[in-house]
Parts: C-alpha cells; sequence; structure tokens
C-alpha cells in the first residue's frame, strides 16, 4: 500500500468516525435519550454504571 493510499485510508476512517459521532449525539438528544448506535450505547452505558 502507497503512502498516499494510506493516507486517504486513514483520513476516511476519521471522517467516518466523526459523523457517527454526531449521529450519536444527535439522535440522543434529538429522539428523547436514543442511541442508534446499539454497540456504542452499550459502551457508554457501561462506563456510566462504572462510574457510579
Amino acid at each position: 500500500m502507497t503512502v498516499n493510499r494510506s493516507r486517504r485510508l486513514v483520513q476516511l476512517l476519521l471522517a467516518m468516525t466523526v459523523v457517527t459521532g454526531l449521529v450519536d449525539a444527535f439522535s440522543y438528544l434529538a429522539l428523547g435519550r436514543v442511541f442508534v448506535a446499539n454497540m456504542t450505547a452499550e459502551r457508554r452505558l457501561s462506563r456510566l454504571r462504572l462510574g457510579r
């Protein structure tokens, strides 16, 4: 894999991560505390439980 292609892949993965986070944040705030992504919700809720 060339350096240019690797850089492009990293940029794509970072963009996808940001978009996913924005969708989760929007859905949590706008839809009455509902997470769209189950995996993300489980991690966040388990961390909240551990913090208490």
